[in-house]
């Protein structure tokens, strides 16, 4: 996945991006969606829990929030006071093969434990995978067999 976006302005569905980030007045939320930077330890980590859930990676991007001070100050979020609801567009290189759908597996750590959730897509569109989150972190776009 080539994909770099950086949001601090925009209207967000229900205010959910302000409120997920605990944005009081005069302070600006930001979200950072981007190709994954983690190194090659994390990919294999992150593939080999895909494997083990029966899917084939297709990307892996990294998801982030922070809040900007009226100072304009950034400040990291790590746990989103709320849901956010992401809608990602796939590039036609990415479409599911025959008997496949697109799905997510949220890797995050938890306590000092890492761990591994499958969000599958909430919604019909093939051109697009949604799915919502109360972490941020690293996200594989996963192959998983149709049921």
């Amino acid at each position: 996945m080539t994909t770099t976006a950086e949001h601090n302005t925009g209207k967000w569905k229900n205010r959910q991006r302000p409120r997920a980030l605990s944005v009081q007045k005069g302070e600006k939320a930001w979200i950072s969606i981007s190709d994954s930077t983690c190194g090659q330890k994390a990919m294999k980590t992150v593939t080999d829990v895909a494997e083990s859930m029966g899917a084939k990676t297709a990307g892996i991007l990294d998801i982030y929030g922070a809040k900007i001070t009226a100072a304009g100050k950034r400040v990291d979020v790590t746990h989103p006071a709320a849901e956010v609801q992401y809608t990602v567009g796939i590039p036609a290189s990415m479409k599911a093969p025959a008997g496949y759908q697109l799905a997510v597996i949220r890797v995050y750590g938890e306590d000092g434990i890492g761990k591994a959730d499958l969000l599958k897509d909430m919604d019909s569109d093939p051109a697009t995978v949604t799915f919502s989150s109360d972490k941020f972190g690293v996200y594989a776009f996963v192959y998983i067999k149709n049921v």
